[in-house]
């Protein structure tokens, strides 16, 4: 047990004396466009997606951990429906991120999310909604140092998984 510690003490110190210009913590506001993934006899089509997260920079390392809250709508239209049909998700998430590639102007990430999600559909009963784990595997560039480019996946349930481009703003 002995050992373990002193590993992982080793392994955070090791983290701390990466030293790199990065601010330590972050706000970003983003937007963009989703699709949905699974294959349904309607015909998809681009929902909108809105988030807000928090991040905070592990010992001025390229990891971070934060907070995202989210909102996204899978869109279908149906030839025996005259309204679209559509799948809501509103998650809340704890993630990860991890810079695997840094310049003056640029880097690269990639990151995870873990959360809870409240799905909701417009074709159910009105107040109908059910609660799910939501995974959210991203990747993506943040250039200029405020803006960032993501591609996201919302993994939860087969008629709510969208895949989906954003851009956010960092402050």
């Amino acid at each position: 047990m002995k050992k373990v510690i002193m590993t992982m003490m080793g392994f955070a110190f090791a983290l701390c004396l990466q030293a790199q210009n990065v601010k330590k913590n972050v706000l970003e506001l983003r937007f963009g466009v989703t699709y949905p993934l699974a294959s349904t006899e309607e015909s998809s089509q681009l929902g909108p997606q809105f988030a807000l997260e928090w991040r905070h920079n592990l010992c001025q390392s390229r990891f971070d951990v934060g907070a995202e809250l989210y909102w996204g709508s899978a869109l279908r239209s149906s030839d025996n429906s005259i309204d679209n049909l559509r799948a809501e998700t509103f998650a809340v998430s704890a993630l990860g991120y991890y810079r695997f590639y840094e310049a003056p102007k640029m880097h690269a990430f990639c990151g995870f999310g873990f959360g809870y999600a409240r799905l909701t559909s417009a074709c159910g009963e009105p107040g109908f909604f059910q609660d799910y784990v939501i995974a959210s595997p991203r990747v993506g560039v943040q250039i200029f140092k405020h803006l960032r480019l993501t591609a996201d996946f919302r993994l939860s349930k087969k008629r709510y998984n969208t895949c989906g481009i954003t851009i956010g703003y960092v402050f």
